[in-house]
């Protein structure tokens, strides 16, 4: 089964509508590890990491966000397949909501 990363930058009404949360939920319901946070620049940023499939499917999520968000950009970069997490680097084992940065 061939694997996913990347990290992502979603900019918008993303602040104070549940973003984080619900990516946190529909990460993990696809068995997609990773972080999201928000930034101070009024954006949310994360990285994840999960099989190709899922992570396909969580990227067209994403661009939608929960119900009263309004994504205007979605940023993906650093997007990368791979056969394991250890050619990443890659140790986590669930997703997170971290601090803002």
């Amino acid at each position: 089964m061939r694997m996913k990363y990347f990290s992502f930058k979603a900019a918008g009404t993303v602040q104070g509508v549940n973003f984080r949360r619900w990516t946190q939920k529909t990460a993990e319901s696809r068995n997609i590890t990773g972080w999201i946070r928000n930034h101070n620049a009024g954006h949310v940023e994360g990285e994840a990491f999960g099989d190709s499939q899922s992570m396909n499917d969580f990227k067209v999520l994403l661009k939608s966000g929960p119900r009263y968000a309004e994504v205007t950009e979605l940023t993906i970069d650093n997007e990368k397949e791979v056969a394991t997490a250890e050619e990443i680097q890659w140790n986590m084992s669930r997703f997170e909501v971290k601090k803002d940065a």
